[in-house]
């Protein structure tokens, strides 16, 4: 199990030479990301992050007041953060819950469960999680410092990267031993160190990309001796633990999964700093490692583990290893596939009305936090110097973070950029996207396939999504914290999404499940899912799903293999009651009120990452969700029964993880052997949308 550290920490930059430029297949102006069609250039020209270039950053921007605006904030930021302390590495639990003023990191939420039952293995665990806090800190801070110090001449902020470079160089190692230990039953290796991981990548690139930026010599002869003194002593550990296959990725050979990526991104900037000499073996595995990671990811820039490993952790660190290997004169993984896709792929993860597809672990996938989302998304518009995803950035996102990749951003002229496209259907994370257009009031679509790599995943095959005018119409619960005691329960489980339950059994096998595309256009869609080969008891599950952009038809096709009970929960946006009917025993009908919800102001905490300090996000003093009315019919052929539940989720609001919502639950009157249901969603006249 991976981890996602506190929300939104980040690190990434470039390489001395220039940013590799992106290509991507586009199909017109829909697009299906897995359909041939003639290539288009949708990268800007690529800005290297090299000492030269962003000295003449002022004098680019000279004819656009925003932009210089924008620069001097960013300047601002980086004198804010040269003023504060050092971020140091806490010894201990106990200084990490009383550090003293000092700068440490924040304390993973499942310490507390381990605690109650082995304070030694809480205290290693909370410890090694917090190198992952604190390389994410630093992986923004000092290529800030260092671009500063660039564009302005002032030493201030030279020795203030300088310090802290000397303070890094003491961290040995940059992931020290524990984090296997999220749980009280799980123990470290008889050698009591369960070997490289997170903080060993994030570590490597934070000082990789400050040393980039860094005019040649700026720093002491004897700190730049210290740093490559660390890249090859980590370069070693990262080798010797593959070579003895330390962490379970290793031993299995998950080459898709972010843990997988990071510590091998981090090896590859380090052999390509120090030269495939100085270590052959360890240079070669960087590029065999992720070579693996971007061939078995696929050609079409989707990512096993979803949106939030995916721009967080996954993309970007394959970005910045390939720029460094290619720096080097080594293109073979730059060469590949994955990276003319996984920009196009990662803008069309955000769905009208401010929701993002939040299908596999997303903690940060609930409505209205795209301005959380706005650091990720820099990062990658500047790594990979895509148009649309600059554009997603600029125009659904809206707010520019005070950081590096901001400055190199600010370079990519406004009318270059290139609206993403309206659908596709994407293979790893497999699922059919769709939206009637670009505005923040448009519908939006989302049906859930599967694919036998998918990890960070729900049991959430055949899940339908349905965005009706910036209004959510069908969600699902999302997810909470991996210490939330139920997240495995109400929102991992079938309970937590609009799919197919028998009987009792909530955890049906992670299978794959196929979608068959008969039409996506501007109007709509007719999708088809084979999505019961994870049912122990289901010969087969088949739902189809047609939608246009105000009504959507959903057919299930159940087939069991013996008697059981089938039931359908339809997620719904709303806090409100439902009023049901059940005309004949095979129908029901279910109408949903419009509504509002008002909650207060965003709740801001240190460890976010993005504030209205580092970006030029502000908050609202209220947050209102308008919700829709709705009417759902339901015909089967076979009696049914309706009943309306209240379901947990994650959703609605950031850090509010037990907000309960409506659901409208359909089930069989008695045990089937087959059944089908059809359902139509869609909104209720005006004239009666407000119910007595």
């Amino acid at each position: 199990m991976a981890f996602l550290p506190s929300f939104l920490r980040f690190t990434g930059f470039s390489r001395r030479s220039t940013l590799l430029p992106v290509v991507l297949l586009l199909c017109g102006a829909g697009s299906g990301i897995l359909s041939g069609a003639e290539p288009a250039v949708v990268a800007a020209k690529p800005v290297s992050a090299t000492s030269e270039s962003l000295k003449g950053l002022p004098a680019k921007l000279a004819k656009n007041p925003k932009a210089q605006q924008q620069l001097a904030a960013i300047l601002a930021e980086a004198t804010r953060v040269r003023d504060l302390p050092l971020v140091q590495r806490a010894a201990s639990l106990e200084e990490l819950r009383n550090p003293n003023g000092k700068r440490v990191g924040f304390i993973d939420g499942r310490t507390i469960n381990v605690e109650k039952v082995d304070a030694k293995k809480a205290n290693l665990f909370a410890v090694s999680m917090s190198d992952v806090d604190i390389t994410g800190i630093i992986a923004r801070e000092m290529p800030l410092l260092a671009a500063a110090y660039v564009i302005t001449g002032d030493r201030s902020y030279l020795d203030r990267v300088a310090a802290q470079l000397r303070e890094v160089t003491q961290w040995i190692p940059l992931q020290r031993p524990g984090w296997e230990l999220y749980t009280p039953t799980h123990s470290l290796p008889p050698d009591g160190d369960d070997g490289v991981w997170l903080a060993t990548g994030q570590g490597l690139t934070a000082v990789w990309q400050t040393l980039e930026i860094l005019p040649k010599g700026a720093l002491p002869a004897d700190l730049q001796k210290a740093v490559l003194e660390q890249f090859r002593r980590e370069a070693e550990r990262i080798t010797k633990d593959w070579r003895n296959e330390k962490g379970w990725f290793m031993k299995q050979k998950v080459v898709t999964t972010n843990q997988w990526i990071v510590p091998s991104a981090g090896l590859a900037v380090a052999c390509a700093t120090l030269g495939r000499e100085a270590n052959p073996e360890a240079y070669d595995l960087a590029v065999t490692n992720l070579t693996h990671s971007v061939e078995a990811l696929g050609k079409d820039g989707s990512v096993s583990e979803g949106v939030a490993y995916g721009q967080h952790w996954t993309g970007p660190f394959l970005y910045m290893a390939a720029q460094a290997l290619a720096g080097a004169g080594d293109q073979r993984l730059a060469s590949q596939p994955f990276f003319q896709k996984f920009p196009l792929w990662l803008a069309m993860q955000y769905q009208p009305g401010q929701w993002v597809i939040n299908d596999f672990d997303n903690f940060g996938g609930a409505r209205g936090l795209l301005y959380a989302q706005a650091q990720d998304v820099a990062r990658l518009s500047a790594l990979s110097r895509n148009l649309p995803l600059t554009w997603v950035l600029r125009h659904v996102i809206k707010v520019l973070p005070y950081d590096v990749y901001s400055l190199l951003t600010l370079t990519i002229p406004e009318e270059e950029l290139q609206e993403p496209p309206l659908w596709a259907v994407v293979d790893r994370g497999h699922c059919a996207i769709w939206r009637s257009g670009w505005e923040e009031q448009a519908s939006g679509v989302w049906v859930r396939g599967g694919h036998q790599l998918d990890g960070h995943d729900h049991q959430d095959r055949g899940h339908v999504n349905f965005i009706v005018e910036g209004k959510a119409v069908l969600l699902e619960s999302a997810t909470p914290g991996y210490d939330h005691p139920l997240k495995r329960e109400r929102y991992e489980s079938v309970m937590g999404h609009n799919v197919l339950q028998v009987d009792e059994d909530l955890y049906p096998r992670k299978s794959p499940a196929p979608i068959k595309v008969k039409r996506m256009d501007a109007k709509g869609g007719d999708v088809t899912v084979e999505a019961g080969a994870g049912y122990p008891t289901v010969e087969r599950w088949q739902r189809q799903v047609v939608w246009t952009a105000k009504r959507m038809e959903i057919t299930d096709v159940v087939t069991l293999k013996k008697p059981g009970k089938v039931l359908f929960r339809w997620h719904l946006g709303s806090e409100l009651s439902l009023k049901i009917a059940n005309p004949t025993a095979t129908s029901l009908s279910a109408q949903l009120p419009a509504g509002r919800i008002v909650f207060p102001a965003p709740m801001i905490k240190a460890s976010d990452g993005l504030t209205s300090k580092n970006s030029d996000w502000q908050p609202a003093a209220e947050d209102i969700m308008e919700t829709p009315a709705v009417t759902l019919s339901v015909q089967a052929d076979r009696a049914i029964v309706g009943a309306e539940e209240k379901n947990l989720d994650h959703a609605f609001r950031f850090r509010q993880p037990n907000h309960q919502h409506t659901t409208f639950v359909v089930r069989s009157a008695e045990a089937v052997e087959s059944i089908t249901l059809k359902t139509v969603v869609e909104l209720t006249p005006a004239a009666t949308a407000m119910l007595p």
